[in-house]
């Protein structure tokens, strides 16, 4: 007698199909049609289709029951993939900018995506984030990235959670410690060094450079500011800063913070005989158009060769700035300010005084003090 279940593969499929009919609660005819499981044989895709046959015998009314919610719980999945992509065409290119959404995009397009892939988002727990990070450290990466990896994979359950489609996030606690490796910087020496150095291979890209140490702007907002924002006729000259400008896109500051910086004498020398319509850039390429990154890496590298600090990056004259006037003695919340940072801890970090400053320091301890009588 022929079995009344039957295993078998289709031209488009890659497992064995279990295939049998049987009756509802109702009395209706119904059929049970399910793949076996991917890198199931066809033996243990028979012994499959028997058991299951035989608890629809034992039990229809149990065996319906957990047909449908079967059916339920796959109309309700969310594959990762999909909520990713819901995440960042709702949230990432609506609330984030520049460089951020590249890194969201990169981060989800070359790893979550691809390893999660069709995965529940409900099927994600702690363990499975676990095994992630194994994995990436495995492949090389270093802490610093599965932090990163792990800052987006939170936002996407942060995303999920508040659509209601998970209960909790699993990459609360998970971040790797990373040693702090510090950044670069120049002392005040060091920078008249790097600016007479642009001064004389690159003079048309002096006041940029200038600005940089002197201002501690970012380079999109030098690259984005416009006359309109310089205020050299002012009883105290300053620069509101309100635009920054990266990758060909001119958008709001970081933090979309306004903030206002003091022009010092020797840079407001430089800019007045420039001075343009309020409209125009304050700085260009040498044939008026408008900066970019890859245009100012020629005078950055040649300046820094000059001085013999070859891992110096642009950014690096933001740190100079701020570590400068930190080790003059200036307020962190001054230098906060000054630098559109949210929270006067991101500025702490520039407080690093030089040995001679922490002696000195150490020496000032007694001054107040009544000498201790020689025993």
């Amino acid at each position: 007698m022929a079995n009344p279940w039957k295993v078998y593969q289709t031209p488009k499929s890659n497992s064995w199909i279990i295939d049998f009919h049987y009756r509802d609660e109702h009395g209706l005819p119904q059929r049970f049609r399910r793949s076996a499981g991917r890198g199931v044989g066809k033996a243990e895709a028979q012994r499959k289709a028997r058991a299951l046959y035989h608890e629809m015998q034992r039990d229809p009314i149990a065996f319906v029951d957990t047909i449908e919610r079967g059916r339920r719980t796959r109309a309700d999945a969310r594959p990762f993939t999909q909520v990713a992509d819901d995440y960042y065409e709702q949230y990432v290119l609506v609330r984030l900018k520049g460089t951020t959404i590249r890194s969201h995009e990169q981060i989800l397009r070359v790893h979550l995506k691809p390893y999660f892939a069709s995965t529940d988002i409900r099927g994600i727990g702690k363990a499975e984030v676990d095994t992630y990070m194994g994995s990436k450290r495995r492949a090389g990466l270093s802490k610093k990235s599965v932090n990163n990896h792990l800052s987006v994979l939170s936002s996407v359950f942060a995303f999920a959670h508040e659509r209601g489609w998970v209960a909790e996030n699993p990459t609360k606690k998970k971040r790797l410690k990373v040693e702090q490796t510090g950044f670069n910087w120049i002392d005040a020496e060091t920078s008249v060094g790097f600016l007479a150095a642009i001064r004389a291979q690159d003079p048309h890209y002096y006041p940029v450079f200038l600005a940089a140490l002197r201002t501690g702007m970012r380079q999109g907002e030098l690259i984005a500011l416009r006359w309109q924002n310089v205020r050299l006729d002012a009883a105290q000259p300053y620069i509101e800063v309100r635009h920054s400008r990266s990758h060909g896109v001119t958008t709001s500051t970081k933090g979309n913070r306004v903030r206002h910086v003091g022009i010092h004498p020797e840079l407001a020398a430089v800019l007045h005989p420039l001075r343009g319509q309020p409209g125009d850039l304050v700085f260009t390429s040498t044939s008026g158009q408008q900066l970019t990154g890859n245009v100012l890496k020629n005078p950055m590298r040649r300046a820094k060769a000059a001085i013999g600090r070859p891992e110096l990056r642009f950014h690096d004259l933001r740190h100079s700035f701020a570590s400068q006037l930190t080790a003059r003695g200036i307020a962190l919340q001054v230098v906060q300010g000054l630098l559109g940072h949210s929270e006067v801890s991101t500025t702490a970090k520039y407080s690093h005084p030089t040995a001679s400053l922490a002696f000195e320091a150490i020496a000032t301890l007694g001054d107040a003090v009544p000498a201790l009588a020689a025993k």
